[in-house]
């Protein structure tokens, strides 16, 4: 469910013990994750595509930042993030605050959506709780609950079931899956309600 997505950013060659393991409580609440591996190429460490890029956090539901060592990266998320409205937990490792940075995000008064934390590896899922609680909970609350009467031929019933047995779902789940992905990608709707800019042809 795309609405279940969570970016994590984290120095997977630095700090390997701490990244993997914020993967693993992550995904084990249920959240699909999405990390900075993914959208960086390693080689280059060059964005694969600013639209790759750019598509995957409209499809957010929050992002978890690992800010012990302030990069470009770090910032430049903050601020998509901050444009965004997207809910950010930003975790530095209790003994290595990074304090000028933390002093920064202070004086900037940054919304309540963005929140800075300290951790120790042996209670980072305690830290991690009650961000992820929040963000299921908004989940729940955005579940459908309308219903309404769809008329459709006999073929297309015959279609629909057995599309929906393919994909392992039932047919109510199949259109809704389809229908959340067409309104992801339809980028006119998305400017209707104000989550992306228009594109300006050159």
């Amino acid at each position: 469910m795309e609405d279940m997505r969570i970016y994590i950013c984290s120095d997977f060659k630095k700090n390997p013990a701490t990244s993997k393991l914020l993967v693993r409580l992550v995904s084990e609440k249920g959240f699909q994750v999405l990390t900075n591996e993914e959208v960086i190429d390693p080689k280059k460490h060059e964005p694969k595509g600013w639209y790759a890029q750019h598509e995957a956090f409209h499809m957010l539901r929050g992002l978890i930042l690992e800010i012990t060592e302030i990069t470009p990266q770090i910032t430049y998320l903050l601020a998509q993030a901050m444009f965004m409205k997207k809910p950010l937990l930003c975790l530095y490792e209790k003994s290595k605050p990074p304090r000028e940075f933390l002093m920064l995000i202070r004086k900037k008064h940054c919304p309540d959506f963005i929140i800075m934390k300290s951790y120790t590896l042996q209670k980072i899922e305690a830290t991690l709780n009650p961000f992820l609680a929040s963000l299921s909970s908004e989940v729940m609350q955005t579940v459908a609950n309308i219903k309404f009467t769809l008329r459709i031929s006999p073929k297309i019933e015959q279609y629909l079931q057995w599309k929906a047995k393919q994909e392992g779902m039932t047919k109510a789940n199949y259109l809704r899956n389809l229908l959340l992905a067409l309104q992801q990608e339809d980028r006119e709707y998305r400017q209707w309600l104000g989550e992306d800019e228009p594109t300006v042809d050159s």
